[in-house]
């Protein structure tokens, strides 16, 4: 993995914790629901933190070993990067953080 796939993956990284956290922050302080039904029946099932985690360390380690293992061009990972900044960025809008 080149420096600049390095650079993209850990923004993506940052940008799965920062959803987390404003989710979280959001459904645990405003009251608010998870609009996602996947993770709303997770979340229901096995609790906020938990399928918060698990659904990031999937995310993440899925495109880690992708990137790795298929010698992915570094320029692959800025979609990724732009639809969680996007994402980040509506949690924020919609009063999230």
């Amino acid at each position: 993995m080149s420096m600049t796939a390095l650079g993209l993956f850990l923004v993506f990284v940052a940008l799965q914790a920062l959803d987390a956290y404003t989710t979280y922050r959001d459904l645990q302080l405003r009251g608010r629901y998870e609009a996602n039904p996947f993770m709303r029946k997770l979340m229901l099932k096995i609790g906020v933190i938990p399928a918060l985690a698990a659904t990031k360390i999937v995310v993440i380690s899925a495109l880690g070993i992708f990137a790795v293992y298929t010698a992915m061009p570094a320029a692959y990972l800025v979609l990724p990067d732009v639809l969680f900044a996007l994402v980040v960025l509506n949690n924020f809008k919609q009063g999230k953080a």
